[in-house]
C-alpha cells in the first residue's frame, strides 16, 4: 500500500471513530447527562438563561452554545440533554477534523481518537471532563 493509501485509510478510520463517538452521543445522551456535574451545568444554564464557566473552565462554552440556544426557544428537557450530550462530541469530531484535513496531523487525530476510547470512564461518560478538553486544545496548538 502506497503512503497515500495508508492516509486515506488512517483518515477513514479517524472519521469513522469520531462519527460512531458522535452516534453513540445522541444514543447515551441520559447516561451521559444525569452524572456528575453535567446536569447541574444544564440546570443553571436554562435558568440562568447564560453560559457557565465554573471555576474558570473557559473552553466548556462552545458546547454550551447548542443547548443554550435551545432553551432560548423552549425546547423540551429531553432535547436540550441531547443537544448537550451531542454538542461536546460534535466539538470533538469538528477538533479531529482539523488536525486530520488542515493540519494534516494524522497522528494527532488517531492520538485524540484513543484518549476518548481508552479513557471510556472518564470520557464517554462525562463529557465536559476537564482533562479532555484540555487535551483537545493541546492538540489543536500543537497542529
Amino acid at each position: 500500500m502506497t503512503d497515500q493509501g495508508a492516509l486515506k485509510v488512517t483518515k477513514s478510520l479517524i472519521i469513522w471513530l469520531f462519527f460512531t463517538l458522535l452516534c453513540g452521543a445522541i444514543v447515551f445522551y441520559k447516561q451521559r447527562l444525569l452524572f456528575a456535574d453535567s446536569s447541574h451545568l444544564l440546570f443553571r444554564m436554562i435558568n440562568d438563561g447564560s453560559v457557565q464557566i465554573p471555576a474558570f473552565r473557559y473552553g466548556i462554552i462552545l458546547p454550551q452554545l447548542l443547548p443554550l440556544e435551545g432553551s432560548l426557544f423552549l425546547l423540551p428537557l429531553s432535547v436540550l440533554m441531547l443537544l448537550y450530550s451531542f454538542s461536546f462530541s460534535l466539538l470533538y469530531t469538528i477538533v479531529a477534523l482539523l488536525l486530520i484535513d488542515k493540519f494534516e496531523r494524522y497522528d494527532l487525530g488517531i492520538l485524540f481518537g484513543f484518549c476518548l476510547c481508552l479513557f471510556v470512564g472518564d470520557t464517554f461518560y462525562a463529557p465536559n471532563n476537564d482533562s479532555i478538553q484540555a487535551l483537545m486544545w493541546l492538540l489543536l496548538a500543537i497542529a
